[in-house]
């Protein structure tokens, strides 16, 4: 496999992250597993702008995960203080997510216009 084909191996498996958790809040085990055999295998062909996002991709959508299913355990009780403070943690980072989406391609495009 070359550097682009590497590079983009990470950039489509974060854009999926990114992705996923617009849409669910959450990931199965066995999809966040591969995310992070993904970009583990690939850090060391970017440098530390991406390597430091992924870092953070991984925390933020590990938290919001945890969050998530901390709320489907404990139950909807709209006016629970716990369900109220999780909740508004949750759109926080669902925003977040949206706007990383958003500005993805930007932040990869210097590693993915290489020469094949």
């Amino acid at each position: 496999m070359n550097l682009f084909d590497k590079r983009n191996k990470v950039y489509q498996a974060t854009k999926d992250l990114l992705f996923r958790m617009i849409q669910f809040e959450s990931f199965p085990n066995d999809f966040y597993k591969k995310f992070i055999n993904t970009v583990n295998s690939g850090v060391s062909i970017f440098d530390n702008d991406i390597i430091d996002n992924l870092k953070e991709f991984k925390l933020k959508s590990a938290k919001l995960n945890s969050l998530k299913r901390a709320a489907e355990m404990h139950g909807a009780k709209p006016l629970d203080r716990y369900i109220r403070t999780n909740i508004a943690e949750r759109e926080k980072l669902s925003k977040w997510f949206y706007s990383e989406f958003e500005t993805i391609e930007t932040r990869f495009e210097n590693y993915l216009n290489l020469q094949k």
